[in-house]
């Protein structure tokens, strides 16, 4: 997907143009499977081309909503970047390096940086990161846009790719001075802790503060007062 959405961003204005007839983008975004942009390396046959049918109408889907600002903008496509965070106590830092998916270009330095996640916020493949940990990504990209890259960042989107609610369809991630800020003051000291061996301890917590004890693959025999609570209540269900 990230793939086929570099090509859309490297030349918008044509891909805004085919827009306007869903045949002739279909088409277009097609060829670009052809030359091997949704590359899967370990599915084949009916799977991998249901995958490719699913990636041509996500895309397809994608240019038709935001063909306004494809027609109008240009934009960097993943944008890679290395940044230095220091340690709060000024024994070294942290080399954090990276790519940003998208850098939109709204008025230069002024720009808008955006992260692609596939499928909808809804579906399991975002229960990995929750809203708060992809805020903290987009933070840390405009850390490194404001610092390295030289742009102002205004603020950061995170765009489902397959999310048909349009209340649902993008994250808003803040990037002022403040929100970068808490996000260069967090890494410095989760760096730092990793640095000293210091680890969390204990099943991770959701934002609304529950355990992920019902996802976890050591739940079985976590002594953890959590998970212990979630096999109690696990047994008289």
């Amino acid at each position: 997907m990230h793939n086929l959405l570099r090509a859309i961003h490297s030349n918008p204005k044509k891909w805004a143009a085919l827009a306007r007839d869903s045949d002739k983008l279909r088409a277009e975004l097609q060829k670009l499977i052809d030359q091997g942009l949704f590359y899967l390396r370990y599915t084949t046959g009916d799977p991998a081309d249901n995958m490719r049918k699913k990636g041509v109408k996500v895309v397809a889907d994608y240019i038709t909503h935001y063909v306004g600002e494809l027609a109008e903008l240009e934009f960097e496509p993943e944008k890679e970047f290395e940044t230095l965070i220091d340690y709060e106590d000024g024994e070294g830092g942290a080399l954090i390096s990276g790519a940003i998916d998208i850098v939109r270009q709204d008025n230069p330095p002024r720009v808008t940086l955006i992260d692609f996640k596939s499928g909808d916020p809804d579906s399991d493949n975002h229960q990995k990161l929750d809203e708060e940990e992809m805020r903290l990504q987009v933070a840390i990209y405009g850390v490194a846009a404001k610092r390295e890259l030289e742009y102002l960042p205004e603020r950061g989107l995170v765009r489902y790719l397959d999310e048909d609610d349009a209340e649902k369809r993008e994250l808003k991630v803040p990037l002022d001075d403040g929100a970068i800020r808490d996000a260069r003051a967090l890494v410095a000291v989760t760096a730092a802790k990793i640095r000293d061996r210091v680890f969390s301890a204990g099943p991770r917590q959701r934002p609304d503060r529950t355990a992920r004890c019902e996802n976890c693959d050591f739940v079985g025999f976590c002594g953890m007062p959590p998970a212990k609570e979630h096999k109690r209540q696990a047994l008289h269900r």
